[in-house]
């Protein structure tokens, strides 16, 4: 996706405040303002609906959107591990992710997630 360092490393950090007992903060005083902002937006895109995709596209870093498309690309690769009511956002990745994907030229991604999306519901029909 050529990411910069920093969106690596909010790549790797994005979930460590939901899944950890670290403050967000501690992010800002071990990793700096960038790789904070960066995580702290990630974390806002999660109220994210459809209709504001276009609005979102131009007032967000799209390495922020970068990094949000990777973790969903994750989470669609793993969704075959989770329960069933968790597989429901199968529809959210069709219906917002894979065209924020496509809109900003990442069809690879844009593809990989109707694919994975697509191929889960069809086993829950």
């Amino acid at each position: 996706m050529g990411m910069d360092a920093a969106s690596v490393c909010a790549g790797l950090l994005h979930d460590v405040s939901a899944d950890t007992d670290c403050p967000p903060d501690r992010l800002l005083t071990d990793f700096g303002g960038e790789i904070a902002a960066i995580v702290g937006n990630v974390i806002a895109l999660d109220s994210l609906r459809a209709e504001s995709v276009t609005a979102v596209l131009g007032t967000t870093d799209r390495r922020v959107l970068a990094v949000k498309l990777a973790d969903r690309l994750h989470n669609m690769r793993t969704i075959s591990y989770v329960r069933r009511e968790k597989q429901r956002r199968c529809r959210e990745t069709l219906d917002l992710f894979a065209p924020l994907a496509g809109r900003l030229g990442l069809d690879d991604v844009r593809k990989q997630l109707e694919d994975l999306a697509l191929a889960t519901l069809c086993q829950g029909s």
